[in-house]
């Protein structure tokens, strides 16, 4: 179980922000090559369908960059080829269509596609290698460029408003990385501190609360002692009173059969006893919720949730999952959610039961609800909610 501290908080927004403007501003940037070579070269569209089959491969590569956002392999490596063959055929047309004595590396088009793919590098910043991409992608096509320039008898330099990007990218990028490296070491005793803080908070309540329920016990028994008539004492009474002592002799201490002790075990189980190559997960909201559940739902929920996290581990390929607890005067909810690759729901099919039976079925037997959304390349996320029994709802009311 892990909960982000702030600061790597704030650089996760940073890097997807940068990802996410870098994919647009480099789709304007091929846009505009596109469209600058119809309007200049609409007279040799014979000789130029290489040049705008180059921007638009290049499009493509960016796009399946961001939609493979959790880091494929051979997504990433069918991207950085595409994108190669792109520029290649690009600067191979325009070897052509620029007379030699103009043609250079620093023509518009070239800086124009140079940039594109530059701001496209930072799409892969979720595997933490977003500066590298974007380096490698710097170096990789500058060098197509000046092979083929230097091919058609151009001038090969160095086209320094481009440069400048790559650099002023690349640093912001460095920068980001490490400091979210400085705060993740520093985070273990945030992490620890929180759920501390969480888990006393949840305990003390339940121990005003028990302490309160013991409180009037012992005045009702002492009550009771005072208006008992002279002689023996009924056996009933006795029961009653050596009960209250048992409860003195053992204090107010949660015990682990108790709602609020169980749903802290469980939670725990079900996020710390696994492999140390299973996805993160960060909890937040009010973890003791769960205790004021009854068995039957807290078990619904807690097995459905135990569901979804097996599912993020086997099948996600997301670097980070949260869960958020929640609750309101009926219900207690649960969402969870991943940055993995996802999938098509309505694709899912009939006899996969592991929404179906051991999401929805689980809850709805308890009168609850299961609800999870997912598309492909956006991630999934999942909604749990239990009622809570009607003695709980009535005193979350007066509260």
């Amino acid at each position: 179980m892990s909960v982000d501290g702030p600061v790597t908080r704030a650089v996760t927004m940073t890097n997807s922000a940068i990802a996410v403007g870098g994919y647009w501003l480099a789709m304007v940037l091929l846009a505009a090559g596109f469209s600058s070579g119809l309007l200049i070269y609409s007279d040799r569209l014979h000789e130029a369908w290489p040049l705008f089959v180059g921007f638009a491969l290049v499009a493509v590569a960016g796009t399946t960059l961001k939609v493979f956002t959790s880091g494929r392999p051979l997504a990433v490596a069918a991207a950085a080829i595409t994108g190669a063959v792109g520029v290649w055929s690009a600067a191979s047309a325009l070897g052509v269509l620029v007379p030699a004595g103009t043609l250079g590396t620093s023509i518009y088009f070239f800086s124009a596609l140079t940039s594109a793919i530059v701001f496209l590098g930072t799409s892969v910043w979720r595997r933490g290698h977003a500066a590298l991409s974007v380096t490698i992608s710097f170096v990789v096509t500058q060098l197509i460029v000046a092979a083929a320039v230097a091919g058609a008898g151009g001038h090969v330099g160095v086209d320094f408003p481009v440069v400048a990007v790559w650099l002023i990218i690349t640093a912001v990028l460095v920068g980001l990385q490490h400091q979210r490296r400085r705060s993740r070491a520093s985070e273990p005793e945030f992490v620890e501190a929180t759920t501390r803080m969480v888990m006393s908070a949840s305990e003390r309540t339940a121990s005003l609360q028990r302490v309160a329920i013991l409180h009037d016990t012992v005045l009702s028994d002492l009550a009771a002692i005072a208006l008992l008539p002279p002689g023996p004492v009924a056996s009933r009474s006795v029961t009653a009173f050596t009960t209250t002592v048992d409860m003195l002799r053992r204090g107010v201490q949660p015990s682990p059969e108790s709602p609020l002790g169980a749903s802290k075990s469980a939670i725990l189980d079900i996020l710390q006893q696994r492999p140390n190559t299973a996805t993160p997960v960060r909890v937040s909201g009010d973890l003791a919720a769960l205790a004021r559940l009854g068995r039957s739902e807290r078990a619904a929920i807690l097995q459905s949730l135990t569901q979804c996290i097996v599912n993020i581990d086997k099948h996600a390929q997301a670097t980070t999952a949260e869960v958020f607890i929640g609750c309101t005067e009926t219900d207690v909810t649960v969402m969870v959610s991943d940055d993995g690759i996802g999938f098509d729901i309505e694709a899912v099919a009939p006899e996969k039961l592991g929404i179906k039976a051991s999401i929805r079925a689980r809850l709805e037997a308890v009168g609850g609800r299961g609800d999870v959304w997912s598309s492909p390349g956006g991630g999934t996320t999942a909604v749990l909610s239990a009622p809570l029994p009607d003695g709980s709802r009535n005193e979350s009311g007066d509260a």
